[in-house]
């Protein structure tokens, strides 16, 4: 069975037949076509999903970046076995069974891809930590420590108390699962823009908006949930704005592993960021 789909501009899905849609149209004064309105006036993504295929159309030069990454997170979530995209104008559907190269498509067409994005990590011990950030996160280390690595909902407090919450990601895993899901995602972690900070919690950590590096954290939160001890180190990361600038930022991190009570596993991932360096001007610099 098919299921039509639309994606609005906050990333909220919706069913064509919706209420919310319609008035959304109506405002425009539409009286067309729901999802073809829908996508070439209001900048939505239409999904046409079955248990297996999805079919994604979009308007390149009006798609919102939160229709994108709600669009990103349905595919990541159902993970179908073939996936199907068409850009508004043109009468070609291009076809992936790989969900990576999908995605890559995706954001192509939308316009939101950073050209050669890059992620890397050099681990290092705790003793080869800045002072700086050492001592930051000094105080979060001796609770892990005193609670043996067993999570309780105040630690999440405890790390506002600590002024370490708008630097800090947490995510949780269930039992026998590999997904992470985030529960926080610290307004400083604005690597991907404010958009996804604002949209963050309650979705897969894979449907971070540059797949290179959501394949790296991802990797990283498995191994330090495996490994059930701190992981520290450096991170760097080379970006793109939207004005075509590239930047490497360099970041101390910590990831902890914890245990829930229920079963499962909460990760905190703390950043602080170090520097940050130009690598070519964008658009306005010009």
């Amino acid at each position: 069975m098919m299921v039509n789909l639309l994606v609005d501009d906050n990333g909220r899905v919706w069913e064509t037949g919706a209420p919310e849609i319609a008035r959304r149209l109506r405002v425009i004064g539409s009286e067309g076509n729901v999802a073809t309105d829908a996508v070439n006036k209001l900048g939505f993504v239409h999904v046409r999903a079955t248990p297996r295929v999805y079919a994604v159309s979009l308007r390149s030069q009006l798609v919102s970046r939160l229709a994108m990454i709600g669009t990103l997170d349905l595919i990541f979530r159902d993970r179908p076995d073939r996936v199907f995209v068409q850009a508004v104008g043109s009468d070609r559907w291009e076809f992936f069974t790989d969900i990576e190269r999908a995605i890559h498509r995706i954001e192509e067409l939308a316009g939101r891809r950073p050209p050669r994005p890059l992620y890397l990590f050099k681990p290092l011990s705790l003793d080869g930590l800045s002072s700086t950030f050492y001592g930051r996160v000094e105080s979060l280390l001796r609770l892990w420590n005193s609670v043996d690595g067993r999570w309780h909902p105040e630690h999440q407090s405890a790390l506002c108390e600590m002024n370490l919450l708008d630097h800090t990601r947490i995510c949780q895993a269930d039992r026998g699962k590999r997904d992470f899901v985030v529960w926080q995602w610290g307004k400083k972690l604005d690597i991907a823009g404010s958009d996804w900070v604002q949209v963050a919690v309650g979705r897969s950590l894979h449907t971070f908006p540059i797949p290179v590096i959501a394949s790296g954290v991802v990797a990283a939160h498995r191994e330090a949930a495996a490994d059930g001890r701190p992981c520290a180190g450096e991170v760097h990361l080379v970006v793109a704005d939207g004005k075509d600038a590239v930047f490497r930022h360099r970041y101390d991190r910590l990831l902890l592993p914890w245990r829930r009570p229920a079963g499962g596993t909460v990760v905190t991932a703390v950043y602080l960021k170090h520097r940050t360096q130009v690598l070519r001007e964008g658009a306005s610099a010009a």
